[in-house]
């Protein structure tokens, strides 16, 4: 549940940071203007320093929220994988067991990997099933690494775009 506010939290941050900061400038520059000329005292320096200071908590506050809410996502996919009964389809076709078991145990090896520029390619999407609940992740191939691919999953606005973790796997070859 407070996952999902994070969520919210970073989103809501995020998209009207080029308004906010634009609006900053512009509050800065009223500021500015309506100081007595001749006068460099704390008050011109505030007109610079307030919006900076905003903005960096701001930002901070977002990348804390989006941290937090890849590192819950991460941890209810994985509790996600652990389920008796999970199904795999990818693609939208279940997987036979013996490619089921590969595939599962290479999604068990999630992790967060340090940012390296590249982008994903090909991605594939994976639905995972279970008797409570089913998740839907995307799949996408790493450029540059061989065999890494990027893990999304599109119930977070945080998870979405930027990557829940990375794999690395070969079965995902034989699916393609």
């Amino acid at each position: 549940m407070y996952t999902e506010i994070i969520d919210n939290l970073a989103f809501y941050i995020g998209k009207p940071m080029p308004f906010f900061i634009f609006l900053s400038i512009i509050g800065g520059l009223i500021h500015i203007y309506k100081i007595p000329k001749g006068y460099f005292g704390p008050l011109k320096f505030s007109a610079f320093l307030i919006p900076v200071i905003i903005m960096f908590v701001l930002g901070l506050t977002q990348l804390v929220a989006i941290h937090i809410v890849q590192l819950q996502a991460l941890k209810k996919v994985k509790n996600h994988l652990e389920q008796p009964d999970l199904k795999i389809k990818v693609s939208g076709i279940e997987l036979d067991s013996s490619l089921r078991l590969t595939v599962l145990s290479e999604l068990k090896s999630i992790k967060r990997i340090r940012a390296h520029n590249s982008h994903p390619v090909n991605n594939i999407i994976i639905n995972l099933y279970s008797k409570n609940d089913s998740i839907k992740l995307e799949i996408g191939k790493d450029v540059d690494v061989k065999n890494e691919y990027w893990v999304f999953w599109d119930k977070y606005f945080s998870t979405t775009d930027l990557d829940l973790g990375r794999i690395k796997a070969i079965s995902f070859e034989k699916i393609q």
